[in-house]
């Protein structure tokens, strides 16, 4: 049996979209402390805009630049084939590189619009069992992260049934890690510049504080509330928890209560989650005025700890 499946860890750090979640499930396959004060010098802009919530990072593709060693191969549709795809994954995969790129969710089977209607997803396959002819796809077939088997016809099927949206070109993405790349440590100077920006960004459209004020308007006006804000703003204050453990652990701070405090901010957005899926399927007032006072309070609290630690540091 011919069977390549490269590492790839389900639960990184940051991990509510696909752009996030496929290049930080390889990172994190390596040695947790050797990446995680990398990654909290990333991550630190709230965003809202399309009625989604996001954490924005425009630096990060420099970096990945740098992390992997990554390339990109284009196939013409109309001389693409079965074969062509086979091929070129036996040899990707035979030299450790992952493969990564967007293909038709509608003719992949075990993800949720599977033949519903044209959906365009992001993918990224870690594994090839040729004999069996499975790709081992990871993403969020059902709104959690999990592993799909998918073979090679449905890939074919999944970008031939694409080239509207494809251009006449199927482009695949292959990477891997740099064994040469040095994770920098965690820069407390930009974590002041960052803070300072975030306590002072009420008046700045969709950024910060405002966005988190959008936000908690567009849940009092709206029946459904889209989970993923909620659980954005989860990773969010779980980067900055883990940010405070490390100003404290490092001396920079003095008063311990910052991580307890800030520890109990990271629990609200646990609980808020869990109450907007109970909400989306049983609609009720009294769930909706627990979920919009938990917002209220865990915003109120975000600002005065980190105007509080800002001024200490």
């Amino acid at each position: 049996m011919e069977k390549y499946i490269l590492p790839f860890n389900m639960d990184p750090p940051i991990k509510c979209y696909l752009h996030d979640l496929h290049p930080l499930g390889v990172i994190f396959t390596q040695p947790y402390e050797k990446c995680i004060q990398w990654l909290l010098n990333k991550y630190y802009k709230l965003t809202y805009g399309h009625n989604l919530m996001s954490i924005e990072c425009k630096d990060i593709e420099a970096d990945y630049d740098s992390i992997f060693k990554r390339y990109c191969i284009a196939f013409p549709l109309e001389i693409c084939n079965e074969k062509m795809i086979k091929e070129f994954l036996h040899k990707v995969f035979s030299l450790n590189f992952y493969c990564a790129g967007y293909f038709n969710e509608k003719f992949t089977p075990g993800y949720a619009s599977y033949m519903k209607g044209d959906f365009p997803h992001a993918f990224l396959i870690r594994g090839y069992d040729i004999t069996n002819d499975e790709l081992y796809c990871v993403g969020y077939p059902n709104g959690f992260v999990d592993e799909v088997k998918i073979n090679v016809k449905n890939l074919y099927e999944a970008i031939s049934g694409f080239i509207s949206i494809l251009g006449g070109n199927f482009y695949i993405q292959y990477y891997k890690l740099n064994e040469d790349f040095i994770y920098p440590s965690f820069d407390i100077g930009l974590f002041k510049e960052c803070i300072y920006k975030f306590i002072n960004s009420e008046n700045i459209l969709n950024e910060g504080i405002n966005a988190l004020n959008t936000l908690k308007n567009t849940i009092i006006n709206n029946e459904y509330i889209d989970q993923r804000n909620i659980f954005v703003i989860y990773e969010y204050n779980k980067l900055m928890y883990l940010r405070i453990q490390v100003l404290y652990g490092n001396g920079y701070i003095k008063n311990n209560a910052y991580e307890s405090e800030y520890k109990s901010i990271v629990e609200n957005c646990l609980r808020l989650i869990n109450l907007v899926i109970k909400y989306n399927i049983l609609p009720k007032i009294n769930i909706k005025d627990r979920i919009i006072n938990i917002y209220e309070n865990t915003i109120n609290r975000m600002i005065n700890i980190l105007s509080s630690l800002y001024n200490e540091i």
